[in-house]
């Protein structure tokens, strides 16, 4: 998916600088109307300090101003009683559940 994410043009790389250096990323997804946040990541030692959230919300103006209506994304559901940074970032940033996605596990010949 990265791969091909660096030649297809729907694909928006998004980064978060300390300095000089790049220290979180994130990559929007642009369809016609529909707009996918997707492929967060941060270096652990620039965690909780609202890179992700400034990702989101700045791929979300980039959404919007490149026409879309709807913002999408997914991420895993916590298990009970665990924390989901992920999850929580969207919830925070405006986004709203709308189901929990079955996973399934592929286990060839068995």
């Amino acid at each position: 998916m990265f791969a091909a994410s660096t030649s297809n043009p729907a694909f928006r790389p998004f980064a978060a600088w300390d300095g000089e250096e790049i220290v979180a990323t994130a990559n929007l997804f642009v369809d016609g109307d529909v707009a996918s946040l997707n492929a967060g990541a941060t270096l652990p030692s620039h965690q909780n300090r609202g890179a992700q959230s400034a990702l989101i919300a700045s791929r979300g103006k980039h959404a919007i101003a490149t026409g879309c209506w709807w913002l999408v994304a997914e991420t895993g559901e916590p298990s009970k009683g665990a924390v989901y940074p992920s999850l929580n970032n969207l919830v925070r940033a405006g986004l709203r559940p709308r189901y929990a996605r079955q996973n399934w596990v592929w286990n060839p010949g068995g």
